[in-house]
């Protein structure tokens, strides 16, 4: 899956795997990301 894909589909996760926290607290803030949705790999 290239990169550019994941990061429109699951920005969350993303940040999470590069430990962004000041960008994973910025998309948790404006909600409009599915905290539930599972990444590529279950």
């Amino acid at each position: 899956m290239p990169y550019e894909r994941i990061k429109r589909e699951y920005p969350l996760h993303l940040c999470v795997w590069f430990n962004d926290y000041k960008e994973l607290d910025r998309y948790l803030q404006t909600s409009e990301h599915d905290i539930e949705r599972k990444d590529p790999r279950g």
